[in-house]
């Protein structure tokens, strides 16, 4: 059967938040944003291991590992259909197993990169019924697909649909793993995501500490959970007007996914993204304008060309060339990646 961690989810919805495409932004943040930056993350999905009982699911495992891959060079309308074709397979032991769930969580959350909410959340509902008939309703499993589709409606700001699911998917893994793991910080950050979205403040902000507190006690400081939500709860802050705050935990995301992921990767350029976009709001151009090239230069090397990423960021450099009165740089720029085919 083809498996997948739960606490993706609350990656994917960071890089969105970085990359400005959720609903509050700013930050899945993760996406992806994290909107929308899915690439390992913003997909909120984990790698899959499979039982290699027969041919048949050794094909699943090359299938999916090309979805994957597609995902992660943004190659998404190729990811889909390798994903569709993952389905299809999965279908051939019956339409109601574990693999077919899983392939309907994949292919629904390739929609929703893509924001095909649309199509998107028949799969959920899909695999949502699946599992509840096949596993039972309080199963883990049946929470990781009530995140992704709380998440699907959460990124359409239908709040009153998300919110629910979200509270439904804690329920099942505080009953099932207990009020200290791992996955529990995941969802109360999730439900905290959904709150600061309607700017619910009071409501947003003891979750994502109380998720900070189990995730440093599970996980440790230097981590990519700890990344995420140290950013969210600066994200917080900044929603608040606190931006002194909002800075130090904004400083100290970046610092943790440089120590996590290594400084050369897209998601440390998004977090230097956000931070930017603060000192921006703030007037602080001389310190805002470093972080803007930092951050073009590391998508620039870790991506593909002409990759949706390397666009949003460079866009966003050549947004604040001309909020600055720098016309000629922002045409230099845009000439530039033209000529370089970037």
């Amino acid at each position: 059967m083809i498996r997948y961690n739960f606490w993706l989810p609350v990656l994917a919805n960071s890089y969105r938040a970085l990359n400005g495409q959720t609903a509050f932004s700013a930050i899945p943040i993760l996406q992806n944003q994290m909107k929308k930056y899915l690439s390992i993350i913003l997909l909120s999905l984990a790698a899959a291991t499979l039982n290699p009982v027969n041919a048949q699911t050794n094909e699943l495992q090359v299938l999916y590992d090309k979805v994957q891959s597609l995902s992660k060079q943004g190659k998404y309308a190729e990811a889909i259909t390798a994903a569709e074709q993952l389905l299809r397979l999965s279908e051939a032991n019956g339409p109601e197993n574990q693999n077919v769930a899983s392939s309907l969580n994949e292919l629904g959350s390739l929609y929703r990169t893509q924001e095909k909410y649309a199509e998107a959340e028949p799969l959920y509902l899909r695999a949502l019924a699946i599992r509840e008939k096949t596993l039972g309703p309080n199963h883990i499993d049946v929470a990781l697909v009530l995140n992704n589709l709380a998440l699907t409606y959460k990124l359409q700001r239908r709040y009153a649909e998300a919110e629910p699911l979200y509270k439904r998917a804690l329920v099942i893994i505080e009953k099932g793993l207990g009020p200290e793991h791992a996955y529990m910080a995941s969802a109360l950050d999730n439900l905290a995501m959904l709150y600061l979205a309607q700017d619910k403040y009071a409501e947003a902000e003891p979750l994502i500490k109380r998720s900070l507190i189990i995730t440093e006690k599970v996980k440790g400081t230097n981590n990519f959970t700890m990344a995420v939500m140290t950013g969210n709860l600066g994200e917080l802050l900044e929603k608040q007007g606190k931006f002194e705050e909002a800075e130090l935990f904004y400083k100290r995301s970046t610092d943790i996914w440089k120590k996590a992921a290594g400084a050369n990767q897209p998601v440390v350029g998004a977090s230097m993204e956000r931070l930017a976009t603060l000192y921006i709001k703030l007037s602080r151009f001389t310190e805002a304008e470093p972080l803007l090239k930092q951050s073009l230069e590391i998508v620039e090397y870790a991506m593909v060309p002409n990759h949706e990423r390397i666009i949003r960021t460079r866009n966003k450099l050549v947004d604040f060339y001309r909020k600055t009165g720098r016309e000629d740089e922002a045409a230099a720029l845009e000439k530039s990646a033209a000529k370089s085919g970037k």
